[in-house]
């Protein structure tokens, strides 16, 4: 057993009965109290199962005249938790009685009441019954029964009610007669340090931060760090998160955990007065409260979690000189912006994890814990786990925001909620729990509490910054934001970030900065109401323009690769310039966008939103002739590399009266060589070559080789299509020499995917091989899903050629998942040879095609693509060749 300790509430137990000191010192050293406090005894069991065990318990601890505390002993209008908490926290002897059952698990819990108080009873002396014989055990009280065990905590079997009454009795008093004796000898004890108050208890569980969890509490292990702060923007998790920090971290600071909601207070100088005040420390003349905090900390190994410490960033002095003079106390911040004192860890806490790709990421698991705990017995469809996911999207995965959502599942369908909320997230998530701090009581509340830590400058910076969508360089936040170089906009910058309000993202050489959703829309809301959005709009308007213009301009050359993913990097901007020029019927600014955009849309396998974007211009109203057919021809093209030949068949002639010779020559041959290859074998041998010689003539005027290389592949597949293979092989030749030159991967592309038909005619599978190995190689640098396709079909045919057919099947398998990711449809030129190959490989597989098939699906595809690359020397010597 352990040593008694009791309470400085009562007289020491080793003065004479009925004695009552007197005098000016052992006056100092107990509190004296009235005859009634006695040693009050805690009664830990499930309450049906053992209510005649508990009758006989009260009944011992009555026969010594000491106070049960019961639950039954009187009702009281508070939660059972905190009355068992409370009632443990005024106790002196726990006593602990446990049979069959672990007792219920509070919904949002994971342990049950009893298991809870027997964890809160602490150093108090335990008394252990166990009844037996117990064939029903539940498994949870087995292994808590074994905790117990190997806790150290003596324990006693009994089988009856009477029994129990007697051991009970026995022991208490055996206990108080050991605990008298020790207290006779021991001398007169220093006044002990009030106690520190217990860790608030979550009412619910921790979601998606297994990993955050893990890093923290190895933050506060590392060598030299004294401080870790979780930063965050307001509603991403920090105080949660912290919560779990300390109550793992509880075997590691003998001397205890506080924790110290900092959120009601504004005054900095306050910090230090309110920890002591946690520790139980008060002020006395001649010393200040900082200089007995740190004689109370100077040795203890204690963590201190501060949470809530955005708005008393000047306090960090005091901070850092209290942890000077400490040598093993450790501090665990809470802020949305850093505190920026040695010694300090920043943890950066990111949004849940969203899905994707349709699985279930704890966004989702948030959203499915909150629906079931307004109806336990829900169960999702597949319809309300996509709906959970695209909601979770909009709302940035910031838990917040997922639980205000989850609030409305009282009234509405998954369904239904996602068409109310929209993407109006501010005012709808308008109303919180209403035990959630007030500032955080809306979204809206919990961004305006950050936004009012901001200087006059960084909201200035702050509202302007919603131009942009999905982030921005630097260079294009000084050049919008910043006309007249007034604002300091680096240190703003970084004033933003540390608030948390901004994101610095990825790893790209230059810095890229961004905000999350919810928070871009708390900064439009800003924007607007300063009067100035119309004019910020249009410069942004007019920097990415001109950007995607230069753009275009430099996918013609070697840099082909890393303008793609400059451009990819900046498309969201390039969507809102479209999007609201769309809006105010600008068709000459969207069909500008189109026309620089029109080669990326191709090479990155976008064609399905940029014949989109091209059919709302060539549907405004306000568009002129000219340019109707402009956007009507691009969006034709973009739909022909898709698959779909039927609008560039019929509707090109009509759309190309109108369309002059300026600078839209390249895009008018373009059209005509497709068109060509649209109508196929149905023109004569002469009808497709003047389409041809004319089309090159046009792509040479425009200046630009790569053009002419792509005018060459669309010959090859005309010649092709007419029979004339070694002239098919001969211009997709000429035109992979061009691009090659040029260090450029898309039109190669295409030419190696010509050049392997070519091969495939001609009856030479080692050349179609290798060919569209290369085809293969360069496709996967652009990212480009339909071409991948393509070539990985082409090597699927040469490799059942060559009697490979379990390969070839693999490989069609994985063309088929990429066709069908980016609704690719076959070209119909292409399309007798696609039928051909899929029947051949069900007939040589049977039963395993459709297995082959499955298993494709369920690969990651970028891994598969690498492991094809890495296993075959020819694509290796393309890779090689291309990098």
């Amino acid at each position: 057993m352990r040593a008694l300790s009791l309470s400085s509430r009562r007289a020491r137990l080793n003065d004479p009965p009925g004695a009552r000191p007197v005098g000016h010192q052992y006056a100092e050293s107990v509190v004296i109290h009235t005859p009634d406090q006695r040693v009050r005894v805690f009664v830990s069991s499930t309450m049906q199962e053992l209510a005649p065990e508990r009758r006989a318990v009260r009944e011992a601890i009555e026969s010594l005249r000491l106070t049960p505390v019961m639950f039954e002993l009187g009702a009281r209008p508070y939660p059972p938790r905190a009355l068992y908490r409370a009632y443990l926290e005024q106790s002196d002897i726990f006593i602990g009685l446990y049979w069959e059952s672990y007792g219920w698990v509070a919904p949002g819990e994971e342990l049950s009441g009893l298991e809870d108080e027997y964890r809160l009873s602490g150093d108090r002396p335990k008394l252990i019954y166990i009844r037996s014989p117990a064939a029903n055990r539940q498994p949870r009280l087995a292994d808590m029964i074994a905790r117990i065990q190997s806790d150290d905590v003596s324990y006693r079997p009994f089988g009856t009610a009477d029994e129990l009454r007697a051991l009970v009795a026995d022991d208490l008093a055996v206990l108080l007669t050991e605990r008298f004796e020790v207290s006779a000898k021991a001398p007169a004890e220093p006044p002990r340090p009030a106690p520190i108050p217990p860790l608030p208890r979550p009412v619910t569980r921790l979601i998606g931060r297994d990993q955050d969890l893990t890093r923290v509490l190895d933050l506060l292990e590392e060598p030299g760090v004294r401080m870790v702060t979780i930063v965050g923007p307001g509603g991403i998790g920090k105080s949660r998160l912290a919560l779990a920090v300390a109550d793992g971290a509880r075997e590691r600071y003998p001397d205890g955990i506080v924790h110290i909601d900092l959120a009601p207070l504004t005054e900095p100088s306050l910090v230090l007065p309110t920890i002591a005040k946690s520790l139980g420390i008060e002020e006395h003349p001649g010393a200040s409260v900082a200089e007995r905090l740190r004689d109370r900390l100077a040795a203890a190994r204690m963590l201190i979690v501060l949470d809530n410490m955005e708005q008393l960033a000047n306090a960090a002095n005091d901070l850092s000189d209290l942890l000077e003079a400490t040598g093993a106390v450790r501090l665990l911040v809470t802020s949305r912006r850093i505190l920026d004192i040695r010694g300090e860890r920043v943890y950066t806490l990111g949004p849940l994890a969203v899905p994707t790709n349709g699985a279930v990421t704890a966004a989702v698991e948030l959203f499915l814990e909150r629906a079931r705990s307004i109806r336990p017995s829900y169960q999702p469809t597949d319809a309300d786990l996509a709906t959970f996911g695209e909601l979770s999207r909009r709302l940035d995965g910031l838990p917040l925001a997922i639980e205000l959502a989850a609030a409305w599942l009282r009234v509405l369908s998954p369904h239904a909620l996602l068409q109310r909320m929209g993407y109006q997230r501010l005012e709808f998530l308008r109303e919180g729990a209403r035990d959630l701090p007030s500032r955080q009581r809306t979204l809206r509340d919990t961004i305006a509490w950050s936004y009012s830590l901001l200087s006059a400058d960084c909201k200035v910076l702050f509202a302007r910054l919603a131009v942009f969508v999905g982030g921005a360089d630097l260079e294009a936040i000084e050049h919008v934001t910043n006309p007249d170089g007034r604002l300091g906009v680096l240190h703003l910058i970084a004033e933003l970030v540390d608030q948390s309000l901004l994101q610095a993202l990825g790893e790209a050489a230059e810095p890229w900065f961004g905000m999350l959703e919810t928070i871009r829309e708390y900064a439009v809301e800003q924007l607007e109401a300063s009067g100035t959005a119309d004019d910020f709009r249009a410069g942004h308007q007019a920097h990415y323009l001109e950007l995607a213009e230069r753009g275009n301009a430099a996918l013609s050359t070697a840099e082909q690769v890393e303008c793609l993913e400059r451009l990819g990097r900046e498309n969201d901007n390039f969507r809102a310039v479209l999007r609201r020029a769309l809006r105010r019927g600008d068709a000459t600014s969207a069909l500008r966008m189109g026309r620089a955009l029109a080669t990326y849309w191709y090479m990155s396998g976008s064609g399905d939103e940029g014949r989109g974007w091209m059919e709302q211009v060539a549907g405004l109203r306000s568009v002129q002739p000219d340019e109707r057919s402009v956007g009507w021809t691009i969006a034709a093209i973009e739909a022909f590399l898709q698959g779909d030949f039927e609008p560039i068949e019929t509707g090109l002639d009509d759309a190309l009266r109108d369309i002059g010779e300026g600078k839209d020559r390249r895009i008018v041959a373009f059209a005509q060589l497709l068109q060509a290859i649209a109508r196929g074998v149905g023109s004569n041998e002469q009808q497709w070559q003047d389409v041809v010689t004319e089309a090159s003539r046009r792509l040479e005027a425009a200046g630009e080789p790569l053009a002419v290389g792509f005018g060459l592949v669309a010959g090859a597949v005309l010649a092709r299509l007419h029979g004339q293979t070694d002239e098919a092989r001969q211009l997709a030749q000429r035109a992979h020499d061009i691009s090659a030159q040029m260090g450029d991967s898309y039109v190669r592309g295409y030419a190696s995917t010509q050049l392997a038909r070519a091969a495939l005619g001609l009856g030479d599978m080692a050349a179609a091989r290798n060919c569209a190995v290369e085809a293969l190689v360069v496709a996967h640098r652009l990212r480009n899903l339909s071409q991948m396709g393509y070539a990985l079909e082409l090597w699927a045919t040469a490799e059942l050629r060559e009697g490979q057919a379990e390969r070839a099947g693999q490989l069609y398998a994985l063309a088929n998942r990429a066709n069908r990711q980016v609704g690719y449809e076959v070209w119909p030129t292409d399309a007798k040879d696609h039928r051909q190959l899929d029947a051949e490989l069900r007939s040589v597989l049977g039963d395993r095609y459709q297995q082959v098939l499955a298993q494709a699906r369920r690969l990651d595809w970028d891994r598969a693509i690498d492991e094809l690359i890495d296993s075959d020397p020819a694509a290796q010597r393309s890779s090689d060749g291309v990098k």
